[in-house]
């Protein structure tokens, strides 16, 4: 009976219209009402918020001329440093929402969080956090005057120098929400971040399509035998990676399409001027991981400068850092090339030993027709579609856990004249069904983006139930 009902049911196309649609529906009615409140609120507040804008231009405090304006405006825009500019009232605002938190230091969004009731906190602890010249005699004065403990701040995740606001909010709040779905990078470049970071609890959405790229793979390692090299007082560089950036940011230019943007990113001040002064006269962008956070391109060098002179505190610094490397690698949207001494790299502790030892990997893809042996993985499911691929007559080409173009799925049939991707729903188990239904069928979107001729999602009950009719369909 259920089977029956089923049937009658929208396919996959459908419903990811429908998803789409009332998305674009529902984001077109808020905006309406938006530009509807603004219109309404600028008209009968004109007067009180054009003396605001007055005493903005004229650079005075304005604090009558804010409250005024305020009760028309119900959003304002403003940074932690120029928040000084609103009167000092607690309760101000009925929502204060930080963005970028995790850059923010927790002195600089006191003056926020006073001048609201409520708190909403965004950000991300594997980005990098507040750039501080405090030293840690300084903080340890500082918390003596005070009479607090390092333990008891730690605990809490409010030392000035080791915690960021986000930190600090993430240990007092009560719930957390993990923003997992990622749209920038190629599924290639974002999986390192994933694996790395995340504890592989993102899902990447990225529409391949779209990228613009050149026919290389997305990740890729250049190895260079340089020597880093660092003057008294100085910052590290790389003098042959430095020349090699260069040549390579000049093949980019050429090969990109003439929109795509290049970025180089280092580690280092003294090899991000180094770089900057041979790439004189190209439009790449080059700059420290500081200096990038925030942004990206759709092709990032990373030169990692360090080399065989490197050791003591610069190396232990380069295997040490975590965010700084997670910056570096998602600022990539198509194309991520890695530049330095892979021998050298290999076998290390680290964020940059694990890639060096990632460089000649392939891209996952399981042999086109895999062994008998492999159809018992745990899945049953699964194991009943490739039973019956092993006993179709004529035989047909497929791969079990197949790669394309970054997205994986369980099946790929006829890899090599017209592939058809099968995607295995296993069921929303503990998790919100709508979302992992949408989730699903995006997925399956994301690989018929890729260079196969056609991409389904197969519930695990259909293959158990009717194996055959699933290939059938699949397949005609």
């Amino acid at each position: 009976m259920r089977r029956g009902r089923a049937s009658h049911f929208p396919d996959d196309a459908q419903l990811l219209e429908q998803t789409r649609s009332v998305r674009a529906r529902f984001a077109e009615a808020s905006g309406s009402v938006l530009r509807a409140t603004l219109v309404e609120r600028s008209r009968t507040g004109r007067q009180p918020i054009t003396r605001r804008l007055q005493a903005v231009r004229a650079k005075e405090g304005g604090w009558r001329e804010f409250l005024a304006a305020h009760a028309y405006l119900r959003g304002w825009a403003v940074t932690t440093h120029s928040i000084r500019r609103f009167p000092p009232r607690p309760a101000l605002f009925d929502l204060a929402i930080l963005d970028e938190a995790s850059q923010c230091s927790i002195p600089a969004v006191v003056p926020v969080l006073f001048r609201a009731k409520r708190a909403l906190i965004i950000g991300d602890p594997m980005q990098l956090t507040h750039v501080t010249t405090m030293t840690a005699n300084t903080e340890a004065e500082c918390r003596t005057r005070a009479g607090i403990g390092a333990e008891w701040l730690e605990q809490r995740r409010l030392a000035y120098r080791r915690h960021s606001a986000f930190r600090a909010f993430d240990e007092a709040a009560d719930h957390t929400l993990l923003l997992d779905e990622h749209f920038r990078c190629h599924p290639a470049i974002a999986e390192i971040s994933n694996r790395m970071f995340y504890g592989s609890q993102l899902t990447v959405l990225t529409d391949v399509s779209r990228l613009r790229r050149i026919d290389e793979k997305p990740v890729t390692w250049q190895p260079i035998l340089g020597v880093a090299q660092r003057p008294p007082g100085g910052s590290w560089s790389n003098k042959e990676e430095a020349q090699h950036v260069a040549k390579l940011v000049r093949r980019l230019i050429e090969y990109l399409p003439p929109e795509a943007t290049i970025g180089v990113v280092t580690p280092f001040r003294a090899q991000q001027e180094l770089i900057s002064g041979m790439c004189k006269g190209t439009n790449a962008r080059i700059g420290t991981v500081h200096t990038f956070q925030g942004g990206e391109c759709d092709v990032m060098v990373l030169s990692v400068v360090g080399g065989r002179n490197m050791s003591g505190s610069g190396l232990r610094w380069l295997q040490g850092e975590l965010n700084l490397w997670n910056v570096a690698i998602s600022r990539a949207r198509s194309h991520l090339i890695i530049v330095g001494d892979l021998e050298f790299w290999r076998g290390r502790s680290g964020v940059v030993g694990t890639l060096a030892d990632m460089a000649d990997t392939d891209d996952g893809a399981s042999p086109a027709r895999t062994s008998p042996s492999t159809a018992d993985g745990g899945r049953p499911a699964a194991d009943t579609l490739h039973r019956r691929l092993e006993e179709t007559r004529p035989p047909v080409e497929f791969r079990r856990d197949a790669v394309r173009d970054g997205y994986s799925c369980d099946f790929l049939l006829d890899p090599s004249s017209e592939p058809v991707a099968l995607l295995m729903d296993y069921g929303h188990g503990e998790k919100d069904p709508a979302r992992h239904l949408r989730l699903q069928l995006e997925l399956c979107d994301r690989l018929a983006g890729t260079d196969v001729h056609r991409a389904s999602r197969v519930p695990a009950w259909r293959a158990l139930w009717d194996p055959d009719k699933v290939l059938h369909e699949s397949r005609h």
